[in-house]
């Protein structure tokens, strides 16, 4: 019952570099089920009761449903756990267990339709496999065929995997065939997926979340149901750097999740001052570099993405140098100083040490040193205690320095320490936080992906090294302006040369630099001509809502000139009726000749009305009038 956690030892068996398509599609099965309210071991009883069932014989051993599921599903549970999930089987029906055997109740197995559910997710997963190969020979300068494919998508897989949450022998392994381009070319591919055909991701984040529960046969299944109540996390250097947005951008996001994830379980949040101090210099030393004659020169990634994206000065990092404190606290991180001295048995630090050099040797000397004190800090810490599982450990030191995790496993003692190593990779805790409560974060799979997505766009160190030696010498010998030399460095910049050699240095070429300017600048004009076109759309809206308000004002003048008219027709229709009236009573010329010249007038109003748009209503009122004119003056 044992899982490793760093860099080697997975949950999955895949055999050679053809891989099993099947043992994919049955980490979805694990995600349904967990989806249906199973539990830890009930995830896996339709995977072992159909393993057993696709005998012909009657019966079954314990070997024979170990090798089956091996063979099948690519899945190597051990065997004590194995034997917990057969007697589940037993309990539901599908086995029943006599004398070291499992009888196979058929019937039972079959209502599972467990062949169907693997088929249906199968042919997702050979889609995609597809699509993949097509994409990545359609668009980038490879030539892959459906295993480069299927490799690339097992190493995609291999992120969700935990890696540092309990120690392990050589319990597991597994042959993954290096792909040229592979994480650039995926993460391409998934990020384009996001917009156009959302199934893709569905199944991609279902068949992550099965491979982050299929880790829960390593574990006790009281120990998953636990709470995390006494253990001290320490946080290292560069997750507080990152979160704190001196980092490259796509890795911000994912520093500040963990964050906001492990003040949600309300954990003890630690950082050595030492931590704090080399914090302090790394921004210090940064500030008196952009003083200096190279300026950004001096400086490397990813801090000085950070100083180009947020536009950094000297005066800024100094500033913020002396405020670190508080922000760090707004993580809700609190400095600690670190032990004494006072065990009787010490890590050995040059061993330590020469391990580092050896598999680090751009790391500076200060830095090591700091890693190698905060190292030691914790085995001081740790010392004679053997916790078995994360939930029974006093303090754990969390990074995101793998190299660093390796190297510490060569010194780590077992005996000593127990199965709990003592540094742990911030992904695989918040893979494992997931497992253990998947509906507190639920979003946390989804997220992942996404960040693993961003990260793997930009330019990988090997390709950025290369990239950057060649424009400084060009900035050196006046080839190019300072302003350029900005530009190259530029966010745009990086998205284009990681898309350009697919981050394998040897795809790198000479002249690089001087296309991804000539690009990053025709960029800009199309960006700038874009705005431009923008705006005088949205100027041309104005005018067209102007003139439309103009119109309207024009319409509405007219509307109540035609409204004044017709209250001046009404009226000569009152005056009208009342002389004529009158001259019924009092038989007068004079008042003849003045209805006359009324009817006159009136009949000329009427005529101007009748291009009113009220002209319709005062035609019926002529109508009716003159009808009842023609009544009286017939009297």
């Amino acid at each position: 019952m044992e899982l490793y956690l760093s860099h080697g030892y997975f949950i999955l068996l895949w055999n050679g570099t053809m891989i099993n398509v099947q043992a994919i599609a049955s980490l979805a099965i694990l995600k349904v089920n967990n989806d249906q309210g199973f539990d830890y071991l009930d995830l896996f009883t339709p995977v072992v009761a159909y393993a057993g069932g696709s005998t012909k014989d009657d019966f079954v051993s314990l070997e024979f449903i170990k090798s089956n599921l091996l063979s099948e599903f690519s899945l190597d549970i051990p065997r004590t756990t194995l034997k917990t999930i057969c007697k589940r089987c037993g309990r539901q029906g599908y086995f029943k267990p006599k004398e070291n055997v499992y009888y196979i109740n058929r019937d039972k197995i079959d209502s599972l339709d467990f062949k169907n559910k693997i088929d249906a997710f199968t042919r997702d997963v050979n889609r995609i496999i597809n699509n993949l190969c097509l994409y990545a020979n359609n668009k980038f300068p490879v030539d892959w065929n459906p295993s480069d494919a299927e490799s690339s998508f097992l190493e995609f897989l291999n992120e969700f995997d935990f890696h540092v949450i309990k120690r392990s022998k050589a319990v597991f392994s597994k042959t993954i065939r290096r792909v040229k381009g592979s994480k650039y070319i995926i993460a391409s591919y998934i990020y384009d997926s996001l917009e156009c055909d959302t199934d893709t991701i569905e199944i991609i984040e279902t068949i992550a979340k099965g491979n982050m529960l299929a880790n829960t046969v390593y574990f006790d299944y009281s120990t998953l149901q636990k709470k995390i109540v006494n253990t001290e996390f320490y946080i290292d250097t560069r997750i507080m750097l990152r979160a704190l947005d001196y980092s490259r951008d796509e890795s911000k996001h994912a520093a500040q999740e963990f964050f906001n994830i492990m003040k949600s379980y309300k954990f003890k949040l630690l950082c050595f001052d030492h931590t704090l101090r080399e914090m302090e210099q790394i921004l210090l030393t940064v500030a008196s570099k952009l003083r200096g004659p190279g300026g950004l020169r001096n400086i490397e990634r990813p801090i000085s993405d950070a100083i180009i994206r947020r536009k950094l000065s000297a005066s800024d990092l100094t500033l913020q140098a002396e405020k670190l404190v508080d922000k760090i606290n707004r993580l809700g991180v609190h400095v600690v100083e670190v032990p004494p001295y006072t065990t009787p048995d010490q890590m050995d630090e040059s061993a330590l040490e020469r391990s580092l050099i050896k598999e680090f040797p751009d790391q500076s000397i200060q830095a090591r040193l700091n890693d190698i004190k905060s190292v030691t800090a914790l085995y001081r810490m740790r010392y004679n205690k053997r916790p078995k599982y994360i939930e029974d450990a006093n303090a754990i030191f969390i990074t995101v320095h793998n190299t660093l995790i390796s190297c510490v496993e060569q010194q780590h003692n077992e005996v000593l320490f127990g199965e709990v190593p003592l540094l742990v990779n911030a992904n695989s805790l918040v893979d494992y936080l997931w497992v253990k409560n998947p509906m507190k974060s639920p979003d946390v799979p989804r997220k992942r992906i996404l960040a693993n997505i961003k990260i793997a766009l930009g330019p990988s160190n090997a390709v950025w090294k290369k990239y950057i030696n060649e424009i400084d010498k060009l900035l050196e010998s006046d080839e190019v302006e300072e302003d350029d030399y900005l530009l190259m460095r530029d966010i745009e910049a990086r998205k284009m040369l990681a898309r350009k050699t697919v981050n394998e240095p040897d795809l790198y070429v000479d002249g690089t630099p001087s296309e991804i300017l000539k690009n990053v600048k025709d960029n800009l004009v199309e960006t700038e001509r874009a705005k431009s076109n923008d705006a005088l759309r949205r100027v041309e809206k104005m005018e067209d809502k102007l003139d439309t308000v103009v119109q309207q004002k024009e319409m509405f003048i007219k509307e109540i000139g035609g409204l004044v008219r017709i209250l001046v027709a009404i009226t000569l229709m009152i005056v009208i009726v009342v002389v004529i009236a009158f001259t019924n009573v009092v038989q007068s010329v004079i008042l003849k000749i003045i209805a006359d010249v009324l009817i006159i007038l009136y009949t000329l109003v009427v005529e101007v009305m009748q291009k009113s748009p009220f002209g319709g209503v005062l035609s019926i009122l002529q109508r009716r009038v003159e009808s009842w004119l023609q009544r009286k003056l017939g009297e």
